[in-house]
């Protein structure tokens, strides 16, 4: 039977999803020698960069009868896949076999048994332009910051000069946008899922509740507040509310003791996106009970919802069952650590904003080159050693 996580990521796609078990099917010694070729000629099209972020993770499901079943681990790829790169991964399949009629790209799970189908339609393959692949097989890397945090909220002080609709949110950091962000291999299917939900409008899909982690210092809090930011420059009229787990747990408690409770349940309902940082720690029964209703409402609302930790849902052992099963029903995707590149392109970009305060301030390139080979951690660390 078909899990309720899967149920409920197969209603946020714009077709059917089918997903797979690991292992339920056999594939032959041939379809997975033409896999590999397949891979190889994705790979030389589109750069190892690319290939890497959005590839690396296929496998061969099935392949019989004309038909080739690809899995990939999350709805979010299968999506993205679907959407930007269908109709090249079929050219190249039916470079090797020029019988295969379709491609479908199937998401896979870890049930090994009883495995029950849904058999889509496969969505229409988008006509993509040599262009298009051309811009993804370049990367496209956004100039973007060392990752700060911001600000502690100031007790007393109106969000309204802060963040014209975080009703009641954590203050915002204006330099945190997707254009001051460092797109790279660690980090671009989260880019993408964040660029994904912001722009969204009400019809689009979702892949709900998003769900990003990673250590500390590689760009949750920045990408999270970019989402805010795009969000209400698309629609200027919708309530995001952007909160620490920390700070939410400040307002609820304050709520709570001044009687004010309901108040702040009836503005947190009305909502169009809630995106939640540092989520590790929330902490308190009652305060999760009261967050696990909020999403709940929220999502059954079709409202968006964003959190980010610094580990996945499964691994948030301070979180009641109930809460993490919520999280895990959406899409969680990894930040890692970056790359020369992007470590390069950080420092590059600190030293621009450095240079805009001091204009007398001189750092060879070298210098950077230096410091991004052997600083290999993350983006406050870039920002530790810059200051040094």
């Amino acid at each position: 039977m078909q899990s309720g996580i899967e149920r409920e990521i197969a209603g946020d796609l714009p077709f059917p999803a089918t997903f797979v078990g690991e292992g339920d099917v056999a594939v032959s010694s041939d379809a997975e020698q033409k896999f590999e070729r397949v891979k190889a000629q994705l790979k030389a099209r589109l750069g190892a960069e690319v290939y890497s972020s959005w590839f690396g993770r296929m496998k061969v499901a099935e392949a019989s009868r004309g038909i080739v079943r690809i899995s990939v681990p999350t709805a979010f790829l299968r999506s993205w896949i679907n959407g930007h790169y269908l109709e090249l991964i079929a050219e190249l399949w039916r470079h090797e076999d020029p019988d295969v009629l379709k491609i479908e790209i199937v998401v896979r799970t870890a049930t090994r048994q009883g495995r029950n189908h849904v058999e889509p339609e496969i969505a229409p393959a988008r006509k993509t332009t040599r262009q298009t692949h051309t811009a993804l097989a370049n990367g496209t890397a956004s100039a973007g910051r060392v990752e700060q945090r911001a600000p502690a909220p100031r007790q007393g002080a109106s969000a309204e000069p802060e963040f014209r609709h975080n009703v009641l949110g954590s203050p915002l950091d204006p330099r945190y946008t997707f254009a001051s962000f460092i797109e790279g291999p660690s980090n671009r299917v989260a880019f993408a899922a964040a660029r994904a939900v912001a722009e969204s409008q009400s019809s689009a899909v979702r892949f709900n509740p998003l769900f990003l982690h990673a250590t500390v210092g590689l760009g949750k809090t920045h990408l999270l507040q970019a989402i805010a930011a795009e969000s209400l420059r698309h629609n200027p009229k919708s309530r995001v509310v952007y909160l620490t787990a920390e700070y939410f747990m400040w307002r609820f408690a304050t709520a709570i003791r001044d009687n004010n409770a309901l108040t702040l349940k009836e503005q947190l309902r009305d909502i169009d996106l809630l995106i939640i940082d540092d989520m590790q720690f929330l902490q308190g029964k009652s305060i999760q009970h009261e967050f696990c209703h909020l999403i709940n409402m929220l999502l059954d609302s079709a409202k968006q919802v964003v959190v980010a930790a610094d580990r996945p849902p499964s691994e948030l052992e301070s979180l009641e069952p109930r809460v993490r099963s919520r999280l895990n029903g959406g899409v969680a995707l990894e930040m890692s650590a970056p790359d020369f590149a992007m470590r390069l392109g950080m420092l590059k970009l600190r030293r621009a904003t450095a240079k805009s305060d001091d204009t007398s301030l001189d750092i060879s390139d070298e210098i950077l080159e230096h410091v991004a080979r052997t600083v290999t951690g993350s983006g406050r660390e870039l920002e530790g050693a810059f200051n040094q």
